[in-house]
């Protein structure tokens, strides 16, 4: 059983940088795990619009009536990308993190989300936001690199500006 696993976890990571990852995701249970260690999940063109980028959800699918902190006393809302494009930000009452993997094709895929478990007021936000980065399966970014929207298929789940780095509360 050994010998078989590792040539199968060699060739997914030698293809973890495809533009096929998540036809290659769905194919292999073991290729996410793979694809975690990947040394590039981001590809042009949004590796340089993300790049130590802070953004700021302006929409949320089906928010309703799940207030989201206001900016000021309560804190921010934000996903921040990293110089090595790795996900942070605070989502309502807790703070996340994890990786991406976006294709120069714009497809787009949450890996190991993680979360703090801090109770609060804006947890129905909060919840709603985490499985909109969740679903998202594609992203788009203006042309000026100001607005990024992610979206499962054609439906837009969140859309962000970009903004100026948010200190954590």
């Amino acid at each position: 059983m050994k010998k078989l696993l590792l040539p199968t976890l060699a060739s997914i990571l030698i293809g973890a940088c495809t533009s096929s990852t998540e036809e290659m995701l769905k194919e292999n249970p073991i290729a996410e795990t793979a694809t975690q260690a990947s040394s590039c999940p981001v590809e042009e063109p949004y590796k340089s619009d993300l790049i130590n980028t802070t953004w700021r959800p302006v929409f949320l699918k089906d928010q309703e009536n799940a207030p989201m902190p206001n900016g000021k006393e309560d804190g921010f809302v934000y996903i921040r990308f990293n110089d090595k494009l790795e996900v942070n930000g605070m989502s309502g009452d807790n703070l996340f993190g994890g990786s991406v993997i976006i294709s120069k094709n714009g497809s787009f895929r949450a890996l190991n989300l993680f979360s703090t478990r801090r109770m609060g007021k804006f947890s129905v936000y909060e919840y709603k936001f985490m499985q909109a980065l969740h679903k998202a399966n594609r992203i788009y970014i203006s042309s000026s690199a100001k607005t990024m929207k992610l979206m499962n298929g054609d439906t837009t789940l969140l859309e962000f500006v970009k903004t100026e780095h948010i200190k954590d509360k």
